[in-house]
């Protein structure tokens, strides 16, 4: 699974927008821009409640089937 930097810099490669590529530095630097941003989302909304109890219930012994 590609990140969507990833995505984004292979999309534009593929479509020869990005003739040259771009330095390894920026690229590196946006993907950890991007985790910095999944971690944060996540947090924010861990931590304000946001949970669906469902989903975080690790017990399988109570599954319906």
């Amino acid at each position: 699974m590609k990140t969507a930097v990833g995505w984004l810099l292979f999309e534009l490669s593929k479509n020869g927008l990005l003739p040259d590529g771009i330095p390894d530095d920026i690229y590196e630097q946006a993907k950890e821009m991007e985790k910095e941003q999944i971690g944060d989302a996540y947090e924010r909304g861990f931590n304000q409640g946001y949970r669906d109890p469902e989903f975080l219930n690790t017990n399988d012994s109570d599954d319906e089937y």
